[in-house]
């Protein structure tokens, strides 16, 4: 069976065996808190890629982060989409990986001011949600995966694989 990243996950059961336990979902925080200030894991200094995530669930933002950099990527995290904005970190980000439905801004409200400001990261949009308006929303705004929690773990790297060969094409 393949991992599988759950809606919400006790990050501090990540130990040696880099299981997830599912058994107790992870608190939410900073939902809806605007001024929420961005929670950055470490930055792996020999990573290439960085790959933004924004999440109001601390416990998906440490999950994906240790995800992405077992996988030998840099992960910034961020409470909203606010703070990526405020961000100057934002900016540097190869890809970028948010949720749809956050306290304040989206996650497609996030992409669209990006395109406006002229920003061409790639974006992978996850949600709990299962409405096909959301959907057709997401696809108009020109995502590169949209994933459904649970979701494999595999689709999320395939999906960034994706996503910065996409971008690396772009700059070209």
């Amino acid at each position: 069976m393949r991992p599988v990243l759950p809606i919400a996950i006790r990050v501090a059961s990540l130990g040696q065996s880099g299981g997830i336990d599912v058994t107790a979902p992870a608190r939410r925080h900073h939902q809806g808190n605007p001024r929420a200030r961005p929670c950055v894991l470490r930055v792996m200094e020999n990573a290439k890629e960085i790959i933004a995530i924004v999440d109001d669930d601390l416990g998906i933002l440490k999950g994906i982060a240790r995800l992405l950099m077992a996988h030998g990527f840099s992960a910034q995290t961020f409470v909203s989409a606010e703070a990526f904005l405020e961000s100057v970190r934002g900016t540097t980000a190869d890809c970028l990986i948010s949720d749809i439905q956050l306290g304040g801004i989206s996650g497609i409200e996030l992409h669209r001011r990006l395109m406006a400001a002229g920003s061409h990261i790639p974006v992978i949009f996850i949600t709990a949600l299962d409405d096909d308006e959301i959907f057709r929303q997401a696809n108009e705004a020109g995502c590169v995966a949209y994933l459904h929690k649970p979701f494999e773990t595999d689709l999320l790297i395939a999906a960034i694989n994706e996503a910065l060969a996409i971008a690396n094409t772009e700059m070209r």
